[in-house]
């Protein structure tokens, strides 16, 4: 089984054309390096963008078609649906993929060298929908420009393209020039030059210049449609010019004799113009230095699902929240510029390597989120709040009891284990979840009791009597020691309790 990978740019303005590649082995790397098995020149292609990978189903046997994005900044979609970063999906025999501006198409093959002309005729009938559209849009642009005063054209940004399931280009806009009334041309037009002698129709004037407009520029309602997208895109260009000294763009002044009187002046986000004049006699340089500029982005996840809400504080470069796909990112840094971030949620914490240093390259980061749960409870004595108790909980930390038996441990990373111990004077405790692990908040109540001590000393004519057996029931025995002295500990509150008290040659009476 062969995997076969047909890819094309949806940039109409490329000449890029479409390729298709076959491999005979399991895994397939595409990225912008040249160590990949597919390059693609764009930027928003990361060095190592996304692997295609082929094993059989473990029941069935047959072979699948899997992708995974390799942690990616600009992300990968299946469809319009974004692949999760480092997440393997099946790829189903109908689906395309898209990276930027390019769309590839992989399918499982038993040919060796398919070509396009070979795959099914869903896939050839859609990528030739794209095909069509970039050939239509790069013939229509070619004529304009012969027959439009270059004074007269208005230049616009490079298209965008944005991919649908129907396979159309998206956001291709054109320069449009005022064109007389096209209401009263008729669909006649078009049915007579289907049946009847073409050539002769398209060289009568009337007739042939009525065709061209219409077919060329379309009904009036969507030249004026296009002419109203251009017009917004002429303020967003002039809005970027403002504060430059720049009526557009082009206004650069090549060098002229004169005074030295050099000033730079900023005509878009990262070009640079200089104007001034040179002295009669004088060579003037002119030099300018290069600065990369890279991403600083990652992902942040929960249990290996991207984390939505988190608030990322770039510090200069401003601060971010992470969407659905849990991903961040700060464009546009230049090289050797520091960076420190912090990510921040309620009730998370977070870990993640490299979140200080140095921009040198594309730095893409991976942030795992941890919860934080609380440990509570409270102690009591007989139903009654218990204070100043001690709660030792091990790495936790040690608590004490408020004046209503209250205790609390918070900001507990999920996960965390716990062993809780109470110590009060003169109190016991009991417990029945005295050990565990934290997964949410809990809440672990804890029952103190009471204890007393009974003791006394027995002496014969006032001396010491040491050896003296004292038997106390269910509190237990105990011997008089050489002081004569006996003593019962943490003797529960509202323990029953009788004393015998015996020695060999001795009778005994309570004094």
């Amino acid at each position: 089984m062969s995997l076969q990978v047909i890819i094309m740019s949806l940039d109409f303005e490329s000449d890029t054309p479409s390729i298709t590649k076959t491999f005979q082995k399991d895994e397939v790397i595409i990225g912008r390096s040249p160590a990949c098995d597919i390059q693609l020149a764009q930027s928003v292609v990361s060095s190592q963008h996304l692997k295609l990978r082929v094993r059989p189903h473990p029941e069935t046997g047959q072979e699948q078609l899997f992708a995974v994005d390799l942690g990616s900044l600009n992300g990968t979609l299946v469809e319009e649906f974004p692949l999760s970063p480092l997440v393997e999906r099946e790829v189903q025999p109908s689906e395309r993929i898209f990276i930027g501006n390019y769309l590839i198409k992989p399918m499982l093959t038993d040919e060796v060298g398919d070509t396009l002309e070979s795959a099914g005729e869903d896939v050839v009938g859609r990528l030739a929908d794209y095909s069509q559209d970039k050939d239509e849009a790069q013939t229509a642009a070619a004529a304009e420009k012969e027959e439009t005063d270059l004074e007269e054209v208005t230049e616009f940004d490079e298209p965008v393209f944005a991919p649908q399931r129907e396979g159309r280009i998206l956001g291709r806009k054109e320069s449009v020039k005022e064109q007389p009334s096209l209401e009263d041309s008729s669909d006649a037009l078009d049915q007579e030059y289907q049946h009847g002698d073409k050539e002769a129709l398209l060289e009568t004037p009337e007739h042939g210049d009525l065709l061209k407009r219409k077919w060329k520029f379309g009904e009036r309602k969507e030249a004026e449609e296009k002419e109203q997208e251009i017009e917004e895109m002429q303020e967003e260009r002039q809005s970027a010019l403002s504060g430059t000294g720049l009526e557009k763009e082009s206004d650069f002044k090549a060098p002229e004799r004169g005074r030295t009187d050099w000033s730079s002046k900023v005509t878009s986000q990262h070009a640079a113009a200089v104007e001034g004049e040179v002295a009669e006699d004088q060579v003037t340089e002119i030099h300018f230095d290069a600065v990369m500029l890279f991403s600083l982005g990652g992902v942040v996840t929960h249990h290996g699902r991207p984390l939505e809400g988190v608030e990322v504080d770039g510090g200069v470069f401003g601060s971010q929240q992470t969407g659905p796909d849990g991903r961040f990112c700060f464009d546009d840094i230049e090289e050797s510029t520091p960076y420190e971030l912090r990510v921040s949620k309620t009730d998370h914490v977070f870990k993640a390597e490299n979140l200080k240093g140095v921009v040198q390259q594309d730095i893409h980061l991976q942030v795992e989120a941890q919860r934080l749960f609380s440990l509570s409870g409270r102690v009591v004595v007989n139903g009654d709040g218990l204070a100043g108790v001690k709660i030792e909980a091990g790495e936790l930390g040690t608590s004490h009891t408020d004046e209503n038996g209250y205790y609390c441990f918070a900001g507990v990373v999920e996960g965390s284990p716990y062993s809780l111990k109470a110590v009060k004077k003169d109190y016991i405790f009991e417990c029945d979840d005295a050990d565990g692990d934290v997964h949410e908040n809990t809440i672990v109540n804890i029952s103190a009791i009471r204890v007393f001590t009974i003791s006394g000393v027995i002496k014969h004519h006032g001396v010491p009597l040491a050896g003296v057996e004292v038997d106390g029931g269910l509190i237990g025995r105990t011997v008089t020691d050489e002081n004569g002295r006996y003593e019962f500990r943490n003797v529960p509150d509202g323990t029953k309790y009788r004393l015998t008290v015996r020695k060999e040659g001795y009778k005994f009476r309570m004094k």
